[in-house]
């Protein structure tokens, strides 16, 4: 997971990782908790906060937008 978090923070993607991986450095990075904490594996869509690029800006959309059903 610390090279995912690297990734991300480097703006290169989006990723849905376990909501551990916040506590790894992730400076500029957003994370958005999709399901509620009482989960074995809390899931979180993660991305670099600072200028992302349109096709990740799409997928945090659409993932913002089926929140719901992931959550069902």
């Amino acid at each position: 997971m610390p090279i995912t978090a690297a990734m991300m923070a480097a703006g290169l993607g989006v990723s849905i990782v376990p909501s551990c991986v916040r506590r790894l450095f992730t400076a500029g990075c957003v994370f958005i908790p999709l399901r509620p904490q009482n989960l074995s594996i809390a899931t979180e869509l993660h991305y670099r906060a600072e200028a992302p690029q349109p096709a990740v800006e799409a997928f945090v959309a659409l993932t913002l937008q089926a929140r719901q059903d992931i959550e069902a």
